[in-house]
């Protein structure tokens, strides 16, 4: 019969020693949220400091070891150099003096005491964000790695294998379009370098016709001899009372006709020549001329 009820007694012993460690943890954890209280600036001992199972925090400064502490804390002068927290000059500001004899602004010392974060706690965000980031990375290869296998493996299932096929005429065909895409752009491109070239080519010849003295009497004498005698761009006769201009090709037209078709084509740096085409010089046709 004692042998029994000390074993009751040793399991309720038990028992309650287990829930004491589990109710210290979980306070020290901060896994249990306390209710403030209006003298919530003294520590509630945990069912395991009460027992002795767990050591229990350090007593409260009393008024003789707190007025040490701000003594030390003066002769220091911690007063007249920045907090060390936010260093800034504690002024005329609120301060709060530690039991370590430390001196802090009031405000930084809530904010500072709020954000802090437990050692115990960083180890546990280290090792949750471990796991997050190596799921992710998993994912993402598996992902890459499964979207590659049905790339190259059609599946067996005929609906599937439909799609399948669906989607692979889908994607070539506009792959297909994209390249004739590139290939109008590419003509496209090649047209307007043609044009730049074409364009290069008559500024060219103009210069180097610019650069060149035409041989005016031979032109002279050739326009002279033509058995044409209408102008060809007004189809009026080639009259000397009506100003004439010969060009350096030999060709013969009213001064008033060639300076308007020049005007027309006053976009271009190089004017051809309504009959030959060719680039020319111009200069004005006179009776001693002729007679030269």
């Amino acid at each position: 019969m004692k042998a029994s009820s000390l074993q009751i007694k040793s399991r309720r012993e038990t028992s309650l020693t287990a829930v004491a460690f589990q109710d210290h943890i979980a306070r020290e954890f901060g896994l249990i949220r306390e209710k403030q209280q209006g003298n919530s600036h003294r520590t509630q001992l945990t069912l395991a400091q009460r027992l002795g199972l767990v050591a229990s925090p350090p007593a409260p400064l009393t008024d003789t070891q707190w007025d040490k502490a701000k003594e030390a804390s003066r002769i220091r002068g911690d007063s007249s150099q920045p907090c060390p927290i936010c260093q800034d000059v504690f002024g005329l500001q609120k301060q709060v003096l530690l039991s370590c004899t430390h001196t802090f602004h009031k405000v930084s010392s809530l904010s500072h005491t709020h954000t802090l974060i437990l050692p115990c706690l960083i180890l546990s965000y280290f090792h949750v964000s471990f796991s997050r980031i190596q799921s992710v990375w998993k994912g993402y290869k598996v992902r890459k790695w499964f979207n590659k296998y049905r790339e190259t493996h059609p599946p067996s299932h005929p609906l599937l294998r439909a799609k399948y096929y669906k989607k692979k005429f889908t994607s070539l065909t506009s792959e297909i379009l994209g390249v004739s895409s590139t290939t109008e752009q590419a003509n496209n491109l090649l047209i307007s370098v043609n044009a730049d070239l074409e364009e290069s080519r008559r500024t060219m010849r103009s210069l180097e016709l610019q650069l060149l003295d035409p041989n005016w009497d031979s032109a002279t004498m050739k326009a002279s001899q033509y058995t044409t005698t209408d102008c060809v761009i007004c189809l009026a006769p080639l009259s000397l009372p009506r100003p004439l201009t010969v060009l350096s090709c030999s060709h013969l037209f009213h001064t008033t006709c060639i300076t308007s078709l020049e005007s027309f084509t006053s976009d271009y740096t190089l004017h051809s020549c309504p009959i030959c085409r060719s680039p020319y010089l111009s200069r004005a046709y006179t009776t001693s001329s002729n007679d030269d």
